[in-house]
């Protein structure tokens, strides 16, 4: 847990979004969590993000590499599919644009990755 004193004296914290409620109430579009498995076999969280879209190329290929290798995995463990993940994704901005203007353009990261919407 993250102490509330921190949360309030950081330079990213805006006190005017409080009481605010984003459109369609979702406060987290994309989120990225980096798990790991300790040596006392307990998962821990490494990392999280909530940012743009970032990163997904890691686990598409690790997920193709292990389709490959071990396919079994895919048959006995109930795990999301990411194949599609660009038609995920635009589906679910999609659905969070209220106006959507033609031949939208959005950066994202430091990368200078650009999907159009």
């Amino acid at each position: 847990m993250i102490p509330e004193e921190f949360i309030f004296i950081s330079s990213g914290y805006l006190v005017q979004c409080e009481g605010t409620t984003p459109p369609k109430g979702i406060y987290s579009h994309i989120s990225g969590i980096d798990l790991v498995k300790g040596k006392d076999e307990e998962w821990y969280i490494l990392e999280d993000n909530l940012r743009v879209p970032s990163g997904a190329s890691y686990p598409m290929i690790a997920r193709e590499l292990c389709r490959r290798c071990s396919p079994e995995t895919f048959k006995n463990t109930k795990l999301e599919d990411n194949r599609d993940y660009a038609g995920l994704l635009k589906r679910t901005m999609d659905f969070l644009y209220i106006q959507r203007q033609q031949n939208r353009l959005i950066q994202t990261g430091p990368d200078r990755q650009y999907w159009q919407l």
